[in-house]
């Protein structure tokens, strides 16, 4: 009994750091939703941490855990004056120069990471009047000491000039399958959780399994709908979008963490009640390192994911 009162009140905890972070983080974000339409390739050469220049191909492969990044080169295509160019940039910051001349430069080079600067997004640029015998220079950082390896390549890989308009047939399928699985894994979370309420309400036992499982899934499928690479262009709030994804990955983490230990009735119960405490302080540590400001969530996730990989092991083992 005092086990079933003590996880209940962690899981309430957390839930609510939880929610009050996503809210703090999203106040007074306003963002803007790009389009693409027409893929556009990017040739020339490149330099890693101002090192020597090296020839950019399609067999080039560059890591955005070795430091900043200068392209340059031009771009396949003309870019006449207003027309539209979008570049996907996945935690990553991005200064363009044309000819010498600055066209765009990122704030948070400037000024930092802030909550709102800190996600997955397609960036949309006018031009004005970028032409195929133009010299362009892109300065490509990662301001994190992790994330994804291919942010780079990728960034090369997903270059498009169109307008928004066009973008709903071009980028369809992008991420489609990947909401879907996403959306039904919430439904049928929250029938799990309809039912758990209705034990709750009829004070029948056995509920709190079904309500774990329903709370789980809930998080899980969050994860699975906000994962996709095209979520600023379905979703114009990229801090939602990256601090959902982030709190769903924890969240459901220690729901599973609380699944696994509800199943062992063992001597060893100790130790997985132990080990649910262990992720509910860890996840709370971090939920207020983020909230009063000492880090993004972001970069916390390398911190998590360390401590869970023990956790889960004591867990399993």
């Amino acid at each position: 009994m005092k086990n079933k009162y003590g996880e209940t009140f962690f899981r309430g905890i957390i839930i609510i750091l939880s929610v009050i972070v996503l809210i703090t983080a999203c106040y007074g974000s306003n963002q803007s939703t790009p389009s693409i339409l027409l893929p556009i390739k990017f040739s020339g050469e490149y330099s890693l941490n101002g090192g020597e220049w090296n020839a950019l191909d399609e067999n080039t492969k560059l890591s955005a855990y070795d430091g900043s990044l200068v392209l340059r080169g031009n771009f396949e295509c003309d870019f006449p004056e207003s027309s539209a160019i979008n570049f996907f940039l996945e935690h990553i910051t991005m200064d363009i120069y044309v000819n010498g001349e600055p066209f765009f430069l990122d704030s948070r080079n400037e000024f930092g990471l802030s909550s709102s600067g800190c996600c997955i997004q397609w960036l949309n640029l006018r031009s004005s009047g970028i032409f195929t015998d133009d010299i362009v220079e892109i300065h490509l950082n990662n301001p994190h000491s992790f994330g994804n390896k291919n942010a780079y390549n990728n960034f090369l890989s997903m270059i498009y000039g169109g307008e928004v308009e066009n973008f709903g047939s071009f980028m369809l399928k992008s991420g489609q399958s990947s909401r879907i699985v996403g959306i039904a894994v919430i439904v049928a979370a929250i029938i799990l959780l309809s039912v758990y309420l209705a034990f709750c309400l009829l004070k029948i036992e056995g509920g709190r399994d079904i309500g774990n499982m329903g709370f789980f899934a809930l998080f899980f499928g969050g994860y699975i709908a906000l994962d996709t690479s095209d979520i600023s262009l379905w979703s114009d709030r990229n801090v939602f979008n990256t601090y959902g994804l982030q709190l769903c990955i924890m969240l459901s983490g220690f729901m599973a963490l609380i699944c696994i230990a509800a199943r062992i009735k063992s001597g060893a119960a100790k130790i997985a009640h132990a080990a649910v405490i262990a992720s509910a302080a860890v996840n709370s540590v971090l939920l207020v390192l983020s909230l009063m400001g000492y880090t993004v969530l972001y970069d916390t996730a390398f911190c998590w994911l360390a401590a869970h990989a023990v956790i889960f092991a004591v867990m399993l083992g």
